[in-house]
């Protein structure tokens, strides 16, 4: 079941976490992963791959679709707000993932990498602030502009576009994501969002 645009989360950090995996979601798979890839630095990152003709230990099945990543995400919406134990918490149980790739994704408005992400050192973790973020997603948007397509992924993207100065300066502004994206799909019935 996909998941809504509009969240149901009354904890900002919830909703703005939310808002992100839901247009990430909703977007191409190619444009979802670009974006991803960029934050991460992972230069091969594949969140789906489609493989025909795949050998397996005694057959060589017709066709296959795969991940072998796991992207979390734990998203604080207030600075210096970054909990060491829930890290360490969080890792182990990534640890119970069988994917090839993990990585713990860190969102937060700090200025600078938290202190307690420091103290945990992992290389699993990446730290990302909502700046890098929007800097990301511009720079993936302008880079690949056309390549969305003319489908209601495009308009997720332009979404993801226009949102981005609701993402810099004041945290505060952060619980607006989901408001302004509701607000911008809703009215271009293009999108597909509403009948």
């Amino acid at each position: 079941m996909p998941n809504p645009l509009f969240s149901t989360y009354t904890q900002g950090e919830n909703r703005v976490t939310s808002t992100v995996i839901a247009v990430l979601e909703h977007v191409n798979n190619q444009l979802a992963e670009d974006i991803l890839e960029a934050l991460t630095d992972e230069s091969d990152l594949s969140l789906v791959s489609f493989d025909n003709q795949v050998t397996g230990v005694d057959s060589v099945l017709d066709a296959a679709i795969k991940s072998s990543t796991a992207l979390w995400f734990e998203t604080k919406t207030s600075r210096d707000a970054v909990d060491q134990t829930h890290l360490e918490n969080h890792l182990h149980a990534l640890e119970e993932d069988k994917a090839e790739l993990q990585r713990l994704i860190a969102l937060t408005p700090d200025a600078r990498l938290p202190d307690k992400i420091v103290a945990v050192n992992d290389e699993r973790i990446v730290w990302v602030n909502f700046d890098s973020l929007v800097d990301t997603i511009e720079t993936v948007l302008e880079r690949d502009t056309g390549s969305t397509g003319a489908s209601m992924s495009s308009c997720w993207a332009l979404s993801l576009a226009e949102c981005s100065p609701f993402l810099r300066g004041s945290l505060d502004c952060c619980h607006r994501v989901s408001v302004f994206w509701s607000l911008r799909l809703g009215v271009n019935s293009s999108c597909g969002v509403f009948p």
